[in-house]
């Protein structure tokens, strides 16, 4: 009678009821622990002084740094679309279909000396002390004409304020109205330009306006203002070098009077009418005698 052998039933066993939590490794597969209800896993961590949080962290590196990257992108991208890109194509819009055309009128010019004096002469030397430089009132001219000066010496019938703010201006580039005189000052040196050439000594004036008329009638009101402005220079170094060459000749008179008032004190003290003469009589009365004394010297050796 065979008996058949009995195996014993395996039961699986099922988890007890409660929460699971998933906590990724490092290959980022997720592993399902079960905890009981009253104490789960983020609860122990707490209690132990961990930061659940950290501990992700820590678990994926590389999640935290490329939400950080992507976002600093998205930033610098975002950056250079409203401060590069839109204003520059706002600026180039502007430039192309509103703004108005800028009219050129270029002046150039020297300062010279109207009456060259050669410092080789005596007359050169004297008034040397006060002549004229070219190079300083060039850059004196260079200097008005781009200061307050020149907006206050311009004739009446050129107009700044109407110039620059004509129908065919556009807005950024007009002037305004009412504006005050720094402001004009500051409107009027973007719209001149004034250079100097050293090495050539010449003055070159730029003037833009809105009307080619505009910019050749400021072009010619700013070569007169140089003009008067030259000529008043030459005119005050004129005064100078003549009250310094007056100043030498009331000096030189003044040296030739004290040296006649010491010739007559001469004359009265030694009754002599001519210093030179007499001098020239002592010496010839000195050769005279030193050539007698070499004759009887002679004759005494005989």
């Amino acid at each position: 009678m065979s008996s058949a052998k009995q195996v014993p039933e395996t039961k699986q066993a099922t988890p007890p009821k409660g929460e699971v939590l998933t906590l990724p490794s490092k290959n980022a597969s997720a592993v399902a622990q079960p905890v009981t209800k009253d104490k789960s896993l983020v609860e122990r961590l707490k209690k132990s002084g961990l930061d659940p949080q950290k501990l992700l962290d820590l678990a994926l590196p590389g999640t935290t740094a490329k939400s950080v990257t992507k976002l600093r992108h998205q930033l610098i991208l975002m950056g250079f679309l409203f401060f590069v890109a839109l204003p520059s194509a706002a600026f180039t819009a502007y430039m192309f279909f509103w703004a108005s055309d800028q009219y050129h009128s270029t002046t150039a010019f020297a300062v010279r000396s109207s009456n060259p004096v050669a410092a080789t002469e005596i007359l050169g030397m004297v008034m040397d002390g006060g002549g004229e430089s070219t190079t300083s009132n060039s850059y004196i001219v260079t200097d008005y004409l781009q200061s307050q000066a020149i907006l206050q010496d311009l004739p009446e019938d050129v107009d700044l304020q109407e110039i620059f703010n004509r129908e065919t201006s556009d807005i950024l580039f007009r002037m305004g109205a009412d504006l005050p005189i720094e402001d004009k000052l500051k409107y009027w040196q973007s719209m001149v330009d004034v250079s100097f050439d050293a090495t050539s000594g010449v003055i070159y004036v730029e003037v833009r306006s809105f009307r080619a008329v505009d910019s050749v009638k400021i072009a010619q009101a700013v070569l007169e203002r140089s003009e008067v402005l030259v000529n008043r220079l030459s005119e005050t170094n004129r005064r100078q070098t003549v009250q310094f060459a007056e100043k030498s000749v009331a000096k030189a008179e003044a040296r030739l009077k004290a040296i006649r008032k010491q010739m007559l004190a001469y004359r009265d003290q030694t009754q002599e009418v001519s210093p030179e003469d007499n001098a020239r009589l002592a010496a010839e009365m000195i050769a005279g005698l030193d050539q007698s004394r070499a004759e009887l010297e002679a004759r005494k050796r005989l």
